[in-house]
């Protein structure tokens, strides 16, 4: 018999049977008899999603079967046979529906039968990722059980989604082997109808995650075809029923690999003829293109059938070497599986003994890109490229760098952006994604590549590497060497971990605390402290300077005869150390970002200056009023002042609450000396206002001169500069308005 006779003849045989299938529930339960499979928002999704209708009860689903008839064409050509495939499908759904009505549960452990719109959304997400790299459909009985359990086992280690429908299901169970949706091994049904349930899946993927509209039935095959990598194992023998089945799932995209041989003729990538069950692995993935690489590692202890069907947690595994462990899951995978420069940091943080077995485990090529970027000073531009990047001659036509790129793709850290070089190996420019998708195939990159580009140096430090990328909104640089050959590349992401690993450390010490790469919840209190005491003892050391300066002011008459003065002196410090910490943030946000260097102290020092004027003298007429309001009502008292002439006054409890402040003898010698002293603080405050902004902007060239971090050193300096230099400006300016007391 040739193809086309049996699957004419298979189809014919599911109509017959789904007619009378129909018929009979019909006659028991009436035409308005709800049918639909249970949890599924779809009634029928496979006929729903061919058609666009969706079919309720049992008169729509008589009347779909003429619709179902009309795709049973009989003209000896493969489309005629794949449509026929389709309404074989179709009737196989029909006649499993049917079994659902009432909610009745047609299948018992271990069959699953239909899979609710749940699973598939469980399953969507992990199918379009990549995680479940294929969906096998294993149909039949193998030659023996242990042929079959072999093959299931061969899938479930490359963690593929298998469904069994058939004999296989009894041979598994025959050798005790689990199955279950937690291992992904999904016994269907022993009939062959029950594999429109798997169909079923990929059709209700497309739906939901392929934006496939129902009714569209070219889009629908051409979403399972491209999107959905499953195949079919069918053992022989195959009777028509299985052979109309199968060209159902050809249609849909899937490829069917048996190992009968008798009346089935090989179609190539559909049906394929495999007579060894042992290689139907190999040549399914094959047939889909699935390329998956098993790496077996040697264990010392035999413990999978312990967690056999258990989920075994990252920070449950662990490895001890030499006494310390490390998460033994990061070290059997981080090597192949992450790109060089991540292992590089990674082994880097490594004692010197365990680095050296984590890069045995590696492969040749792998070994020698870390062992490259291990070569390079730590926050260097070298130390966090990759050398996982396009590169391309600058003759290479845009046609075949588009093929190099799905090729090798994959591969890279990025592909957003092209990197070429000439037949001497220079680097010359760079090619956009987006240029090179709208450009002519026979282009060559040099006519379209840019070659005003940025690079870097190995050696240049990763600061400035962060800076470059903010400035020149940067998704990947080149990294060249002394030779201005490309030696690797920096992309956005690790350019975002050394920005926020700069920034974490310019805070830390704007702060004054030693700067820390472990994180807070994770640090020892006893770690935390130790980057807190340094900095405390240093600042305690310098606040010594003045102690010694406002012990010998108070040794001064007029701060034992004007008490008030003292009690202003930490306002006055506080005011010019914040009027200090504003400019130095600015400055070394800008000396940062690179806004400005240390040459360009003259022009910083002078706009800050004039800023500093206009900012002092708003300060200094707001405390002059302030002041002298709190005099006047009694917030602060001035206390026993005496004047030049010899008279004393007792100014304690004066206010203009109780009416003191206005009285006829003491009303003018205190108005002159309440706007004195208002007079003092805001002379003292705009001199100390300005003087500390120009101090800031000082100290902080003056780090960047001397190539030190302006935050650790303009922060503590500052600080005691402006409280030493505060003091001195304030018992100037007392000697000079109470010269009495001087």
């Amino acid at each position: 018999m040739t193809l086309f006779e049996r699957v004419f003849g298979g189809n014919d045989a599911v109509y017959g049977l789904t007619e009378a299938a129909v018929d009979a529930a019909i006659a028991a339960n009436g035409e308005e008899k709800a049918v639909s499979f249970p949890d599924t928002a779809y009634a029928l999704p496979c006929y729903y999603a061919v058609t666009g209708v969706k079919v309720t009860n049992l008169k729509e689903m008589k009347e779909a079967l003429g619709v179902v008839k009309s795709l049973m064409t009989r003209e000896n050509q493969l489309n005629d046979v794949f449509m026929s495939g389709v309404a074989t499908a179709l009737c196989a759904e029909f006649i499993e529906a049917i079994k659902y009505i009432d909610g009745a549960k047609p299948y018992d452990e271990p069959c699953y039968g239909h899979l609710s719109d749940a699973i598939i959304r469980e399953l969507g997400v992990p199918l379009v990722t990549g995680d479940i790299p294929g969906v096998a459909v294993i149909l039949g009985s193998a030659p023996t059980a242990q042929e079959g359990v072999d093959l299931v086992k061969s899938y479930q280690a490359q963690g593929i989604l298998v469904t069994l429908v058939g004999g296989i299901i009894d041979q598994c169970q025959e050798l005790g082997y689990k199955t279950g949706a937690n291992v992904r091994v999904i016994p269907l049904g022993k009939d062959v109808t029950s594999v429109i349930h798997v169909v079923s899946v990929a059709i209700r993927a497309a739906l939901i995650f392929g934006n496939v509209t129902a009714g569209d039935a070219g889009a629908l095959m051409t979403y399972t075809k491209d999107r959905v990598p499953a195949f079919v194992n069918a053992f022989a023998p195959l009777d028509d029923v299985i052979v109309a089945c199968g060209a159902g799932a050809i249609a849909l995209g899937f490829p069917v690999i048996t190992n009968d041989d008798k009346d089935v003729p090989a179609i190539p990538k559909s049906l394929i003829i495999q007579k060894d069950v042992s290689k139907f692995n190999a040549t399914s993935l094959e047939a889909r293109d699935i390329k998956i690489k098993i790496t077996n590692i040697d264990i010392p202890v035999a413990f999978a059938s312990a967690f056999e069907g258990e989920i075994i947690r990252r920070g449950d595994m662990q490895v001890e070497f030499d006494g310390s462990r490390v998460d033994c899951c990061e070290l059997v995978q981080i090597i192949n599986t992450q790109s060089a420069d991540d292992v590089a940091d990674t082994i880097g943080d490594l004692p010197a003994n365990l680095a050296n077995k984590v890069l045995q485990a590696a492969d040749k090529d792998m070994r020698a890109d870390i062992n490259q970027l291990l070569r390079y000073h730590e926050n260097t531009a070298g130390s966090i490229m990759t050398t996982e990047y396009i590169e391309l001659l600058d003759s290479t036509t845009v046609q075949q760098a588009i093929s190099f790129i799905r090729q090798k793709g994959k591969d890279a850290e990025t592909i957003y952006t092209i990197f070429v070089r000439n037949p001497q190996r220079k680097f010359v420019g760079t090619v956009d994604l987006d240029d090179l998708i709208f450009a002519k195939p026979e282009q060559p990159l040099s006519d379209i590549m840019n070659e005003d580009v940025v690079s870097v140096s190995t050696n240049t430090d990763q600061e400035e590497v962060g800076v470059m990328f903010s400035r020149y909104d940067l998704n990947a640089l080149a990294v060249l060497n002394g030779d201005d050959c490309l030696v690797g590349v920096i992309t956005i992401d690790d350019a975002v971990d050394v920005i926020n690993e700069e920034s974490n450390e310019d805070m830390a010490r704007m702060t004054n605390m030693e700067p820390s790469e472990e994180p807070y919840l994770q640090m020892s209190v006893w770690t935390n402290a130790k980057h807190c005491i340094p900095w405390i003892i240093a600042l305690l050391i310098l606040g010594t300077f003045t102690t010694l300066v406002l012990n010998r002011l108070e040794a001064q008459m007029i701060f034992t005869s004007l008490p008030i003065l003292i009690s202003f002196v930490p306002t006055l410090m506080d005011t010019g150390g914040n009027a200090g910490n504003q400019t130095t943030g600015l400055m070394i946000r800008g000396l940062a970002t690179r806004e400005f260097s240390a040459k360009d102290v003259g022009k910083v020092l002078w706009r800050e200056f004039r800023c500093a004027l206009i900012v002092a003298a708003f300060v200094a007429i707001f405390s002059f009023l302030w002041i002298t309001i709190e005099q006047y009502t009694g917030i602060v008292n001035l206390g026993k002042v005496g004047d030049p002439n010899g008279h004393h006054y007792d100014f304690n409890g004066v206010n203009i609450w109780n009416g003191s402040a206005f009285a006829p003898d003491i009303a003018g010698p205190f108005a002159v000396h309440a706007l004195t002293f208002s007079a003092l603080v805001s002379v003292t405050m705009f001199f100390a206002v300005s003087f500390s902004k120009v101090v800031g902007v000082s100290l902080c060239m003056l780090a960047a001169a001397i190539k030190k971090d302006p935050a650790l050193l303009a922060s503590p300096l500052l600080t005691t500069v402006m409280d030493v230099c505060t003091l001195l400006i304030y018992f100037g300016a007392a000697c000079a308005f109470f010269p009495q007391f001087a």
